[in-house]
């Protein structure tokens, strides 16, 4: 186990960013809009007035608020937080904890999807030469800052302390 992995386990600072932040609430809205288009669903195939046309349309929608409810949880990163002095995240094949002077670059991606959020974050470290995608951009209330502009500046002052 490396120093910076000990470090992160120990730590009990608070996190400045963390993702995702609404993740709960999101699946539970999704799950809602299911169980309410299911119940229509079933409703318009025991209905006479109905066809089999409505039914399978709002059986259609029903299985897309589930997709959208469980699709998150296969984004590479699960979940990210941000500390004054390293982040750690956490994902599908396992955690990463580096120091914010292992950041090579910082990227913001936007675009229009259904499926992911318009705003990605691009991390690249000096491990890994595939990008680090934090899909969203969170803001601190109490820093008055996003993310992405807050590692820009965390970036730029780690280059500035080791010239």
């Amino acid at each position: 186990m490396t120093r910076w992995r000990r470090m992160a386990k120990q730590s009990k600072a608070v996190p400045l960013f963390v993702f995702p932040e609404r993740h709960l609430r999101n699946n539970l809205v999704w799950l809602f809009g299911f169980a309410l288009l299911a119940f229509s669903s079933y409703y318009s195939y025991i209905t006479p007035e109905f066809g089999i046309a409505d039914t399978l349309w709002t059986a259609f929608l029903a299985l897309a608020c589930v997709y959208f409810a469980v699709h998150p949880w296969f984004y590479p990163i699960r979940e990210a937080r941000f500390y004054e002095d390293h982040a750690e995240l956490t994902g599908r094949k396992g955690g990463a904890v580096f120091l914010y002077s292992d950041i090579t670059s910082v990227s913001k991606a936007r675009g229009w999807s259904l499926r992911d959020p318009w705003t990605q974050i691009h991390i690249t470290t000096k491990r890994d030469d595939k990008p680090l995608r934090i899909y969203g951009d969170p803001r601190n209330k109490q820093l008055k800052t996003s993310l992405y502009d807050w590692l820009i500046a965390e970036t730029q002052r780690q280059e500035s302390r080791s010239e």
